[in-house]
């Protein structure tokens, strides 16, 4: 089986993201997934670059962006390139 990436979005070290992740994963046992920090996110750009490496890998965003634009940004940049996305 194929291991899962979860890449973790964020306008800062991505930490904060990376332990929310563990922590719900420490609830099942998942046989193998790879935690990918994304740090400094700050425009669009560095958003859509993130999400076309989350859908190259068939992995899922978990984000913890302040600005409201990322926000979106994400989330309309996953819907339309079929890739989960979690604030």
């Amino acid at each position: 089986m194929r291991g899962y990436q979860i890449f973790a979005v964020s306008d800062a070290t991505g930490a904060t993201a990376e332990l929310v992740v563990r922590a719900a994963l420490a609830q099942f046992q998942v046989v193998e997934v790879e935690i990918r920090r994304l740090p400094n996110i700050r425009t669009v750009g560095e958003v859509r670059r993130a999400i076309e490496t989350a859908q190259a890998s068939k992995g899922i965003i978990v984000h913890t962006l302040v600005s409201e634009a990322l926000r979106q940004a994400v989330l309309r940049e996953g819907r339309e390139r079929g890739v989960e996305t979690i604030d």
